[in-house]
């Protein structure tokens, strides 16, 4: 979420919370709060809010329940618990491809032909990181092909 409209939201709350509280009227002194009173309402408001950080990564603002706890300045990590989620997978997917790189150099394990086509040019598809050995060895274009079936696979399910 952006910062204006974070902002926007938090006015548009006040505003409902002003006009509850501007609307009841002191029994006593038949009149409307004071500055001062507004003043002290709004503290107690904005307190009883949670609060927010912005992630380093994603430049969103989120609820502190969003991140993990840290000893830093404000008690919480500077990136965000879903960046970090998705740091650690592509973090995976280097590592897998490093591996196999690192056993096709040093000759352990040779490339295939393409699964589906037969063309001799191929790269080792995973279909599990944990497992960076296991591959299926696809061409360019079939490669290709097999991420945007994975791609509308997942979008599907969402």
């Amino acid at each position: 979420m952006g910062r204006e409209k974070l902002i926007e939201q938090l006015l548009v709350r006040w505003e409902k919370f002003i006009r509850s509280k501007s609307s009841e009227v002191d029994s006593v002194s038949k009149s409307k709060p004071s500055l001062l009173e507004i003043s002290n309402e709004m503290s107690a408001f904005i307190s009883g809010m949670e609060k927010l950080s912005s992630c380093f990564q994603c430049k969103q603002y989120k609820p502190f329940s969003s991140f993990h706890k840290s000893k830093s300045r404000n008690g919480v990590q500077s990136i965000c618990k879903s960046c970090i989620k998705i740091s650690r997978e592509v973090l995976k997917h280097q590592e897998a491809r490093k591996k196999i790189g690192h056993q096709i150099i040093i000759g352990k394990i040779k490339r295939k032909p393409c699964e589906v086509c037969g063309e001799k040019k191929t790269i080792g598809h995973h279909t599990d990181y944990n497992k960076p050995l296991d591959v299926k060895w696809l061409c360019r274009k079939h490669h290709s092909e097999e991420h945007a079936r994975l791609k509308n696979k997942l979008s599907i399910k969402n």
